[in-house]
């Protein structure tokens, strides 16, 4: 609620778009589902990726606020979230449109009749394709055509090239806020869009405060507030910000994948369709109640991370177990440690690191090291498995470590082993009709079955169309 606050202070209301570049941490959590509540479009880029990629998809998604951290950990180091991806992302690069309508400003102002058009076409024609570039880009396709035409004195070409230079200088990206999440307390350089998270919240936590006893609620502080009955609770943060009414195929986030092309392509999954198929596969798959506690290996970045470390298991209840960083540093034995510690009973995970485990004598017995038989089940991320993986993860992880075949157009799981198959068919490694390894369902002296869908088609696939 007070995050949904600060996103209402910043001017954002339902249909507006947000990005989110964050650490695997709960502030990430929290403004996701901020959004979620106002009807907000939002869309998480991982961490990982560079300035570019993160430009790309600030604009491609029409975010108006980016919101980021001053760093995050990964391996024992501090990546420098903000210094090294948003401000980068912001100041290097400015959309294809911007810089294209200042180059036609320019030339037009210039008077330079039909070598205006020209020029305009062989620079749009050199940068075609992308979404955002650095200003350099335009530069060097503009020395490529003015060095085509014939006629240009030096001088001529050095202004028109300085002209345009000054002005792609004035250009900017199209976001207008920034919320820094302070998480591991470096110095940092703050422009004049930042805003601490932390000094918004101190300020949204007085206005939801202000309109709770308005409301008729005697609360001074945060802690009174939670101390209300349930529905007195519910009725004080409604005076804030009552969920905001959506139809159920309203755009919930956009997330981007290369599919077969290479080129980002934004998927968009809505509210009601994708959160009740990745509730549904909860239960179906994992036979999911709220005793269990699940731990994803995953960022919200990717859809794994939205779906099964997010959505799914608020839907339903269910703790979520969170980390940051690779589930093999310092030693393979920390997501069995994490499994151990906090007592997982479901585990999601990609199969890369688990066959690194499986490969090095040492990471094997790090992993050993720790108690995992809390685990009553275990899925792979949709990706493509051997059989000697799938054995390995079966008889060193979980009885019930399966396949699922689904991708980030799906949104959730669409065809795996269902919950309690195990009591009727011997679950082995193998493959499967689906890509990738998917355990065979056996029964003793019957042919082999293969793995069978959740049922019916899946409702959380993205929608198409222009959002």
């Amino acid at each position: 609620m007070l995050r949904a606050e600060v996103l209402a202070g910043l001017g954002l209301e339902r249909g507006d778009r947000i990005a989110l570049n964050l650490p695997n941490i709960p502030e990430q959590i929290f403004y996701t589902e901020a959004a979620k509540r106002l009807g907000i479009i939002y869309t998480p880029v991982f961490g990982g990726f560079s300035a570019k990629t993160l430009s790309d998809r600030i604009f491609d998604a029409g975010a108006q606020v980016v919101i980021t951290a001053d760093g995050g950990y990964r391996n024992a180091e501090v990546v420098p979230y903000k210094e090294a991806y948003t401000d980068p992302a912001l100041d290097n690069f400015i959309p294809l449109q911007t810089a294209q309508a200042a180059l036609a400003e320019v030339l037009g102002a210039l008077d330079l009749g039909d070598l205006a058009t020209r020029l305009q076409t062989q620079v749009e024609s050199g940068l075609a394709g992308e979404i955002t570039i650095e200003r350099s880009d335009v530069m060097r396709e503009l020395g490529h055509a003015l060095a085509a035409e014939s006629g240009l004195s030096p001088e001529r070409m050095a202004a028109i090239r300085t002209t345009v230079a000054r002005r792609l200088a004035d250009a900017s990206h199209t976001v207008r806020a920034v919320v820094v999440v302070r998480y591991t307390g470096q110095e940092i350089i703050e422009q004049p869009r930042d805003g601490w998270s932390h000094d918004l919240v101190a300020q949204a936590t007085a206005r939801v405060l202000d309109r709770a006893r308005s409301a008729g609620f005697d609360v001074a502080d945060i802690d009174g507030l939670l101390a209300l009955a349930d529905a007195d609770l519910w009725r004080a943060l409604a005076a804030s910000h009552p969920p905001v009414p959506v139809p159920s195929d309203w755009p919930l986030f956009i997330i981007y994948t290369s599919g077969s092309t290479g080129k980002p392509k934004g998927v968009v999954h809505t509210h009601g369709g994708w959160l009740s198929g990745v509730a549904h596969t909860m239960r179906v798959v994992f036979g999911a109640g709220p005793e269990d506690r699940i731990y994803v290996v995953a960022d919200p970045g990717w859809i794994t991370g939205q779906s099964y470390l997010i959505a799914a298991p608020l839907a339903l209840g269910i703790t979520s177990i969170v980390h940051e960083g690779s589930p093999l540093f310092p030693h393979a034995g920390r997501f069995s440690s994490i499994i151990e510690r906090q007592g997982a009973t479901l585990f999601k995970a990609g199969s890369t690191f688990l066959k690194a485990v499986m490969t090095d004598p040492a990471s094997t017995e790090d992993m050993a090291t720790f108690d995992m038989s809390s685990l009553k089940a275990a899925t792979f991320c949709a990706e493509p498995v051997s059989p000697a993986v799938q054995q390995f993860a079966m008889e060193r992880v979980c009885p019930r470590y399966i396949n699922s075949y689904w991708a980030t157009e799906h949104g959730g799981m669409v065809f795996s082993c269902p919950w309690g198959i195990s009591s009727h068919w011997q679950l082995m490694p193998g493959p499967g009709r689906c890509p990738g390894s998917m355990p065979r369902c056996v029964l003793p002296s019957r042919p082999t079955r293969p793995a069978v869908q959740p049922g019916g088609a899946s409702p959380g696939r993205a929608k198409t169309g222009n959002w």
